[in-house]
């Protein structure tokens, strides 16, 4: 009797373990296609991991656990791997997403360097190879991690803005070598005008404004005052705390090239973003300018006057307040055209 009950438990147990051994290790379950979403589209530009397309990459080299444990080797095995196989857009895109996430922690320069040259390279490359699909997300966010790294590589005053002097070239060290950018003495010189006080505007919240305007392309949207060179009269003045819209680009010459012997160069732009929505490359490559000049406005009013000011000028004559009316400019005048 003992023996038949023994028999029997274990039976069960058995049929247990088997049902246990056999439960399959992958499952679905219902979620909210909104929670789904956002996962699939998490990138280091929301999140603090990379994207799915990344980590299939760090997969694809079994990296997963180094560059948890030790991101800079990781970062180099995979620089090597994608120098292998002539650094393809997948791998490409992986390089600047982590080079993105590992910069924004340690806040070094070269991070940033080195993943808006990998997002560069992936956009725009000088083998002829065909980009990514239009539709492909990774164009979007290698446009935004290039944009948002140039902006991160600036150096920055105590205030906040950006430090910037135009001298001959600047020499940034990268992981995997150097890059050497031209730099125009006169760079921040326009239509007999002058750029200072330069600003980031990605970074600025707008409020009171309804409409946030953005023309999406490639740059570091910036705001900077504006005062007249030595000897030049403006025929229409800017008023004292405007800030005018500009988009400030690196462009890189022949980045693959420059990625697999380790030595770069490229050029420092900076455009008036009122004024031009694109620029073309010296390879006749045109190329849509990033602009903000919604914050760039913004920016201008916050720090404007007038809000002290309004009602002493409304009041005028009754208080007493003499001001002679004028014309101002919102952007330094442009020979040829006529105010309005």
């Amino acid at each position: 009797m003992i023996a038949s009950e023994f028999r029997a438990v274990a039976a069960v147990v058995l049929v247990a373990l088997f049902g246990v051994a056999c439960a399959s290790p992958v499952g679905v379950r219902p979620k909210k296609a909104r929670d789904v979403q956002r996962y699939l589209t998490r990138s280091a530009l929301t999140d603090s991991h990379a994207s799915d397309y990344t980590q299939n990459e760090l997969r694809r080299f079994d990296l997963i656990q180094t560059y948890e444990d030790q991101p800079v080797t990781a970062l180099s095995i995979l620089h090597g791997a994608a120098r292998a196989e002539n650094f393809p857009s997948g791998s490409l895109f992986a390089l600047a997403e982590l080079s993105f996430l590992r910069a924004e922690r340690t806040k070094l320069r070269s991070g940033y360097a080195a993943a808006m040259i990998y997002a560069w390279a992936m956009l725009f490359p000088e083998d002829g190879r065909p980009p990514l699909d239009a539709l492909d997300p990774r164009t979007r966010i290698a446009a935004d991690l290039y944009n948002r790294a140039l902006t991160s590589a600036f150096h920055r005053t105590a205030g906040g803005l950006i430090a910037f002097k135009g001298q001959d070239d600047v020499a940034i060290d990268l992981p995997f070598g150097e890059i050497r950018l031209a730099v125009r003495p006169d760079a921040l010189q326009m239509d007999g005008n002058e750029f200072y006080d330069l600003r980031p505007v990605t970074e600025l919240q707008v409020t009171g404004i309804r409409n946030r305007y953005r023309n999406p392309g490639i740059g570091s949207p910036i705001a900077a005052r504006v005062r007249p060179l030595p000897g030049h009269v403006p025929v229409v003045p800017l008023g004292p705390g405007d800030l005018v819209p500009l988009t400030a680009v690196v462009v890189i010459d022949k980045p693959i090239a420059g990625l697999m012997g380790g030595q770069l160069t490229g050029s420092f732009e900076v455009f008036a973003s009122l004024d031009s929505r694109s620029f073309e490359t010296r390879d006749g490559r045109r190329i849509a300018l990033e602009g903000e000049p919604t914050a760039a406005l913004a920016a201008s009013l916050a720090d404007s006057l007038f809000w002290k000011t309004e009602m002493q000028i409304f009041l005028g004559n009754a208080i007493g307040v003499r001001k002679a009316s004028a014309l101002y400019g919102t952007r330094p005048y442009k020979m040829g055209r006529i105010p309005i």
